[in-house]
């Protein structure tokens, strides 16, 4: 009986820590094949004007880039929201807004990401 009772108690233990748990969806943007970070910008101090991340893409066109990436973000939840390519594109998921830059440079794309929270109407 007592076995049970601790059974019971353990249970409902998990239960409720588990309808406690964080329920915010995942906004860090995906990350292609091919894409390597080259450069983040980290800490407190964020300067909104310079790339929050920046990747060089192996293999990469610069045409094209952003069609397959569109469809990566779109797969993981992202919702276009402005849409310039090849040269740009702008994605929200929740509060999160990505803009996506690629350039040619040297004949390697490089993609260069701002991201910033946004205020929800309500």
């Amino acid at each position: 009986m007592k076995k049970h009772w601790l059974a019971a108690i353990g249970m409902s233990t998990l239960f409720v820590l588990g309808a406690c748990g964080n329920d915010s969806e995942d906004v860090t943007p995906p990350v292609q094949e091919g894409m390597e970070l080259e450069a983040e910008q980290t800490g407190e101090e964020i300067d909104p004007n310079a790339p929050t991340k920046t990747f060089k893409v192996k293999d990469g066109e610069y045409a094209t880039f952003l069609e397959s990436y569109e469809k990566e973000l779109h797969d993981d939840g992202w919702e276009t929201t402005l849409d310039g390519k090849p040269d740009f594109l702008t994605v929200q998921k929740g509060d999160r807004e990505l803009k996506v830059m690629p350039v040619e440079l040297d004949g390697e794309v490089v993609v260069h990401m701002y991201e910033e929270t946004i205020e929800l109407e309500k």
